[in-house]
């Protein structure tokens, strides 16, 4: 019978998981924005592969507490890691104690998520490895070498379109985040040293390939995988190169 995802908090951070009946290897989601609010197939099809798997919401967006960027969401997430540590999460369906046991860490990120990712790993010692899908390096340079999204549009959209799954006062999302150092290049490069896999569409309009391109200039552990298949996470992706994604995160 297949398992239903299941809801939890850890402070005011909200997040869907499914875990596996015995220690696991565990991935741990960060989504773009703004996102979609099913993250179903991704997540049914890590756990076929025998993962624990955390699909994470920001504060401030959907059902987490807060408002959006109100306070430095790399800290945000370092304490959601240490309640992750524990090996427990009580499902808001049934207010249940779920325990699992965490093996390797993994760190997946979407979009948005990239530089977030980025800033994380720098900070703690946690994760093994990195999957990012067409990641933001760094928030300052997007659409200033390339042409690609336009963020403060963007952010306008995200108030009309998401009203209810946002919540925030800014109007330009790239400006508000240049508060946060964790997540810029120059600050986290040099701390930037476990094995990261990125996926990046040749014809990406939304962010472009050429910021992977050039991270990759700086940094040997780093490998891209080029296609076509659009921005973002997707898990015709993984099923595509999935003799490539296997062998990154068994090696």
């Amino acid at each position: 019978m297949r398992k239903y995802t299941l809801k939890a908090y850890y402070g005011d951070i909200f997040f869907e998981f499914l875990v596996q009946d015995k220690s696991a290897d565990c991935i741990c989601f960060l989504p773009g924005f703004p996102s979609g609010n099913n993250y179903n197939e991704l997540m049914y099809y890590l756990y076929g592969k025998g993962y624990h798997v955390f699909t994470i919401r920001y504060k401030g967006s959907y059902q987490s507490k807060g408002k959006f960027l109100d306070t430095n969401i790399v800290d945000d997430l370092i304490e959601f890691i240490e309640h992750l540590k524990k090996g427990i999460a009580i499902s808001l369906w049934d207010l249940k104690e779920i325990h699992f046991k965490i093996n390797n860490r993994y760190l997946f990120a979407s979009s948005f998520g990239g530089a977030i990712a980025c800033g994380l790993v720098s900070k703690i010692d946690f994760f093994n490895k990195m999957v990012l899908f067409a990641p933001v390096w760094d928030f300052s340079k997007h659409n200033k070498e390339f042409l690609e999204q336009d963020l403060q549009h963007l952010t306008i959209f995200t108030q009309r379109a998401y009203q209810n799954c946002y919540r925030f006062d800014f109007d330009d999302i790239q400006k508000e985040l240049e508060r946060f150092d964790e997540i810029k290049t120059r600050n986290y490069i040099n701390k930037l040293n476990c094995p990261i896999l990125v996926f990046h569409a040749i014809n990406d309009q939304t962010v472009s390939i050429n910021h992977s391109l050039n991270i990759a200039k700086l940094k040997p552990n780093i490998k891209i995988i080029k296609h076509n298949l659009g921005h973002g996470a997707k898990v015709e992706l993984l099923r595509m190169f999935e003799t490539e994604f296997d062998k990154f995160i068994k090696s």
